[in-house]
């Protein structure tokens, strides 16, 4: 397995970010599996953003104060989908475990 060589590209996206899009791309392609538990550090300094950090304390502090932290699924069992939408709630895929909620032909 590979490492993600993140210094290789922040250097590139520095130029130019489409080529480190581009390169990311590359990498992806290539066939090689990499190993997302040894991702190559950043580089020290790097910056957090503040509302992540925000939300990170909140929920350290809710936990603290005994809440219970739960999943809210994004995707969604086709059983449920049609249990609260019935035929309304087209399935974006024919895959029986796993569908994305359509609310009608228009939006798909």
């Amino acid at each position: 397995m590979k490492k993600i060589p993140t210094s290789e590209i922040l250097r590139i996206k520095e130029k130019s970010f489409e080529e480190a899009w581009k390169y990311g791309g590359e990498l992806l392609d290539d066939g090689s599996t990499y190993d997302l538990r040894r991702i190559e550090q950043p580089p020290l300094g790097a910056r957090r953003t503040r509302l992540n950090d925000l939300i990170e304390k909140m929920r350290q502090r809710l936990l603290e104060l005994g809440f219970d932290e739960v999943i809210n699924e994004t995707i969604f069992p086709e059983a449920d989908i049609m249990k609260q939408w019935g035929p309304t709630g087209l399935p974006y895929s024919t895959d029986a475990t796993i569908s994305l909620l359509c609310l009608g032909p228009t939006s798909v």
